[in-house]
């Protein structure tokens, strides 16, 4: 059993648990957030990772109300990450941020594409990952959000809470649903508002509860991951284009394992795929020229490394076998008669071509002559 602990740009560290297995072999598995129905809360336990929401989906849909702006957060009561500057920052209000010019700083971005002219008021220039920063931190679980909201308390229906987002597909705009009266996950949009037919945006549900925290959670296989620290991973090989090169793959402990025990023949083998391939499911790169075929597996399967094994001639000696074998004596088995005064012209055998097998060994009968 693993979870992620760390997620970079390329690399997904997991904390796992060894299944005794040794050839350290795991089935890899995926949980469908939207899929999963069993939410926990995570107040009660724990033991389990601190991600107490999720963000269901919807395509193509968008709070609508029917007496006009429909129940987003508006200015005054949005409450913005510390990024934002403090309870009541507008500063990423489209109208406020982007009407009368932005200047991006160094680790900031605009997002004044999003100013899409529409609910001024609760319109918000974020890209996406900012738009749930945002809904996040107007939550009860920002301890800043709940003072805040404590202070305010004389207008119930100002400082809401968020229960979700609508989010633009294409422009960095987003809108955050309030509620006042009404938990996450307990409808859809809040109030009297519905759901309708947006095609440019996503409408996501704040729902309470972590979700993929049982293993049953993880019902889609990926595939089978072998685990191994026998050589050095995370090593990039740099070859000439059009040049013959070649790849060193150096074991990464003091076992040296590579080659079994007594021999100098590994059993390992390599294959090259392309750079946005995946390793053990995708078929060997076609850029490749050395060896030939090496668009086959089955190339890499029979293409060994290069080796130190030197296979010496035998030498009876190294098996204590000193016994000599003598040839088996020739018997000739032809009658020759003698025709006197007689002669085959044109007929003797050339003495440079023929062989003859003479005490057991084939020899031109030239060394005869």
């Amino acid at each position: 059993l693993a979870f992620p602990i760390s997620l970079s740009a390329d690399i997904l560290t997991l904390n796992a648990r060894d299944n005794g297995d040794p050839t350290r072999r795991y089935e890899v598995c995926f949980c469908d957030e939207q899929a999963d129905t069993t939410l926990v809360n995570m107040r009660n336990d724990q033991n389990l990772r601190d991600e107490e929401t999720v963000y269901k989906v919807t395509d193509d849909r968008r709070c609508s109300s029917t007496g006009g702006t429909p129940t987003y957060i508006q200015r005054g009561d949005n409450m913005m990450p510390e990024w934002a500057g403090g309870p009541e920052s507008v500063g990423h209000g489209c109208v406020a941020k982007c009407r009368r010019g932005c200047i991006e700083q160094a680790g900031s971005t605009c997002f004044c594409d999003g100013d899409l002219g529409e609910f001024e008021e609760a319109l918000l220039c974020l890209s996406p990952e900012m738009c749930r920063e945002a809904c996040e931190a107007h939550s009860p679980r920002n301890p800043d959000w709940r003072s805040y909201n404590a202070l305010q308390a004389t207008d119930a229906t100002k400082y809401h809470e968020c229960i979700g987002i609508d989010i633009h597909k294409e422009r960095n705009a987003c809108f955050l649903i309030g509620a006042a009266a009404q938990s996450r996950g307990a409808a859809e949009c809040a109030g009297t508002d519905t759901l309708a037919v947006y095609q440019d945006f996503l409408h996501f549900r704040a729902v309470e509860g972590a979700v993929c925290t049982d293993a049953s959670d993880f019902k889609q296989s990926v595939g089978v991951l072998t685990v191994t620290d026998r050589v050095q991973l995370g090593v990039s090989f740099i070859l000439e284009p059009g040049a013959a090169g070649s790849i060193e793959v150096v074991t990464a402990n003091d076992k040296n394992d590579l080659f079994p025990p007594g021999k100098s023949v590994s059993s390992d083998r390599i294959t090259i795929i392309d750079c946005n391939g995946r390793c053990g499911v995708s078929s060997p790169t076609t850029s490749v020229s050395n060896p030939s075929n090496a668009a086959l597996i089955e190339t890499w399967n029979d293409w060994h490394p290069v080796h130190s094994f030197v296979d010496a001639p035998h030498n009876d000696t190294e098996h204590g076998n000193t016994q000599v074998v003598e040839p088996p004596e020739v018997i000739v088995t032809h009658r020759y008669e003698a025709a006197a005064t007689s002669h085959c012209p044109g007929s003797n055998l050339d003495l440079d071509t023929t062989m003859l097998t003479i005490e057991g060994a084939r020899r031109p009968l030239a060394i005869h002559r």
